[in-house]
């Protein structure tokens, strides 16, 4: 398990979340508020809890099996008794960072 990608992932707000098949496209805005997406593909697995609006602490990325990852977006704001105020984990083949406008 180790943290992944540019720095400005971390600290950001999830603002959007596009599932198409086998890709998931989320949109984030950074502290300085430029805009993100993450593309995940080869997605087989989805789990996600009151993701509008999450703020991400950190994402992570953990071996899932051979052709997969499982990609964690952290919020620090969880309250396990309650299960936790959001959640979001993708399971997919590979994922890339592109800056949009």
């Amino acid at each position: 398990m180790s943290l992944v990608g540019d720095y400005r992932l971390h600290d950001s707000v999830i603002k959007n979340i596009d599932i198409l098949d086998e890709k998931v496209v989320v949109e984030l805005e950074t502290m300085k508020k430029e805009r993100l997406f993450l593309d995940l593909e080869g997605v087989i697995e989805i789990d996600r809890y009151k993701t509008d609006n999450m703020f991400i602490y950190s994402v992570i990325q953990e071996q899932y099996d051979e052709n997969h990852c499982n990609v964690i977006f952290v919020n620090w704001h969880s309250k396990e008794e309650v299960g936790g105020d959001s959640k979001f984990e993708v399971v997919c083949e590979n994922w890339s960072l592109r800056e949009g406008k």
